[in-house]
């Protein structure tokens, strides 16, 4: 949330619970690499240290380095 109590974004997880969305995750992931790291990943990149694992992993794979994990507070 920012400060005026609003969300920026949300982000929607059904991986397999409502429809198959490999090829959307894989292409948001590829997109969103680029835009983390101004360089495009490949399919192989996406699919073996990416699918499978948790959001915090992937940003931390894609950054090359590790992340802290802030609460905001209420």
């Amino acid at each position: 949330m920012n400060r005026q109590g609003k969300y920026q974004g949300i982000i929607f997880d059904f991986n397999l619970v409502l429809f198959w969305d490999d090829t959307i995750q894989k292409e948001s992931w590829k997109l969103f690499s680029t835009q983390l790291r101004n360089i495009p990943s490949s399919d192989e990149e996406i699919d073996l240290p990416v699918h499978g694992r948790n959001n915090m992993h992937t940003v931390e794979y894609l950054l090359g380095k590790p992340i802290s994990q802030v609460k905001e507070r209420d």
